[in-house]
């Protein structure tokens, strides 16, 4: 089976603050979630409207067009998956989660539904590269790979 890359937005928005991204996935296909896109493109442009500074208008305008266009080549796909096959595991992620930032469960912002995303390409028998820059998710995916031996490697953007 080839490989997959998964990224969380926290690789996504580092490789794009560097102005990496593009270059950086050229060639590839990077799955995200739904949850992911939202953070990328629907938040930055509800609230675009009440930024008064031209300067980060175009900023953010920039890193949403980026976004859009490589969905829109196929380079950042967002799979239409059932997630039940892999409900249990996220629902324990985010409990994972919840206890390495110390708070409660119903607290946690990470999106766990991208460990569940990980977790189903590699259950399929896909090697998993996955691309993060938190720590907490990190921890997470890299027990459930441990614990199920799966084949995921956890990647940071430094």
């Amino acid at each position: 089976m080839p490989e997959v890359i998964i990224a969380n937005s926290s690789a996504i928005i580092a490789l794009q603050r560097r102005g990496q991204l593009a270059t950086s996935l050229k060639g590839k296909t990077v799955f995200i979630t739904r949850r992911i896109y939202e953070e990328l493109v629907d938040k930055p442009l509800k609230v675009l409207s009440r930024i008064k500074l031209p300067e980060l208008r175009d900023k953010i305008k920039r890193s949403v067009s980026e976004i859009i266009s490589l969905i829109e080549r196929g380079t950042i796909r967002i799979p239409e998956m059932d997630f039940r096959s892999v409900s249990k595991v996220m629902d324990e992620a985010r409990l994972r989660i919840a206890k390495i930032e110390g708070i409660s469960p119903d607290k946690v912002k990470a999106d766990h539904t991208v460990i569940g995303l990980a977790i189903y390409f590699a259950r399929k028998g896909h090697t998993v590269i996955f691309l993060s820059n938190d720590k907490a998710i990190n921890s997470v995916v890299e027990y459930f790979s441990k614990r199920e031996k799966l084949k995921i490697k956890v990647r940071t953007i430094p």
